[in-house]
């Protein structure tokens, strides 16, 4: 910590560098107004430069001891000497930078239980910076802290009402509360969003991982499945976010992967003239391994969208990658079934002949020998 001669020393460059400026436009002011009367310019000029030499240095001065003061601080912080961390913050956060102090500087007070300071640090950013809702959150986490949970709702609520209708401003308000693992929370700010921008950005994608987080899988699988309701290139997003639900055996989650069939289901009766649904379900079969359930959607899609057979072979290239064999020969009989007119007719036939021999050579373990 600067002791008192170092702030002391501190004083003096402040008031040096103030007597710089005031100077300097005395000068100026007489300069233009008595030079024709014969005033001594190598006067001014010495004099300017004097004080324009010294002014670096004092400035240097005080940020050599501000930097002290924030390795120190950190310092202490690192160590949990918030006793002494504390009174470094408490400096640093007076002056005009302190602003990026405030997370350590608020943690010191929580820690030393210094809450009635806390609140009001809280309450002036509040004031100081309206627009940052930060500060609003984190005096209802303060309220938290301290167990006064009627403040806490009326800041969180408060926080959610000011959003305003700024896609980046939502972002952070809500990951404010996701940090607090706050889902309600999280979730109205998502809402109030949607309905503030309108639907223009409809955080379904966001709103499905809160639900995660608070295990309701059915209201996290409609959120994806409304997403691509609303636009099919969400599908590479929409099948990142149920891909978690599958793995092997003793990783899967048989209770959530029927929830995702069941509103699978229900969205393909919903929405008939929407093919997405239909392929997403495909795709949901594969990532099961239920290749036989896979090959039946897929050919009721390729019947009717009156297809050349292209989503089969692909599903039949890769039951065979995955020793399915029994599946892929379905898949490439189907296409070799469309006649010799259809595109891929030669390729089906090949894949076949190739697919047969695997399954013969596996079966009996076949060797050149």
């Amino acid at each position: 910590m600067t002791n008192k001669f170092q702030n002391s020393d501190n004083n003096i460059s402040n008031n040096k560098n103030e007597l710089f400026v005031f100077l300097n436009l005395c000068l100026c002011r007489i300069f233009f107004k008595k030079h024709d009367n014969g005033i001594n310019i190598n006067l001014y000029v010495f004099i300017f430069t004097f004080l324009y030499i010294s002014m670096p240095l004092s400035a240097q001065q005080t940020t050599n001891t501000n930097s002290t003061d924030e390795q120190l601080a950190a310092q202490y912080f690192q160590n949990n000497d918030y006793d002494k961390a504390i009174v470094y913050y408490e400096e640093l956060f007076g002056k005009k930078v302190g602003i990026v102090y405030y997370n350590q500087y608020l943690v010191c007070m929580h820690k030393l239980k210094k809450y009635d300071k806390a609140e009001k640090v809280l309450k002036k950013l509040g004031k100081q910076y309206p627009d940052d809702l930060k500060y609003i959150v984190d005096l209802g986490s303060h309220y938290k802290e301290t167990g006064n949970n009627d403040k806490v709702k009326r800041e969180y609520e408060h926080a959610i009402r000011q959003l305003s209708p700024v896609q980046q401003q939502i972002f952070e308000l809500a990951n404010l509360f996701l940090a607090l693992r706050e889902w309600n929370y999280a979730l109205a700010t998502y809402q109030k969003g949607r309905k503030l921008l309108m639907d223009f950005y409809p955080f379904n994608a966001e709103i499905a991982e809160v639900y995660r987080q608070k295990g309701d899988i059915e209201k996290m699988v409609n959120e994806y499945l409304d997403l691509l309701e609303k636009n099919a290139d969400f599908l590479q997003t929409v099948q990142n976010g149920l891909q978690p639900s599958f793995g092997e055996d003793e990783n899967k989650d048989e209770k959530k992967n029927e929830i995702i069939k069941i509103q699978l289901l229900k969205k393909i009766q919903q929405n008939s003239d929407k093919i997405i649904f239909s392929e997403l379900l495909i795709w949901f079969f594969v990532q099961e391994k239920k290749f036989d359930g896979a090959f039946l959607h897929a050919k009721a899609l390729d019947k009717r969208m009156n297809e050349e057979g292209e989503r089969i072979m692909l599903l039949g290239q890769l039951c065979a990658s995955d020793e399915v064999y029994e599946t892929a020969v379905k898949c490439f009989r189907y296409v070799i079934e469309k006649g010799k007119e259809s595109y891929y007719y030669m390729g089906a036939r090949m894949e076949l002949l190739s697919v047969m021999y695997k399954k013969v050579t596996t079966k009996f373990d076949y060797t050149q020998d």
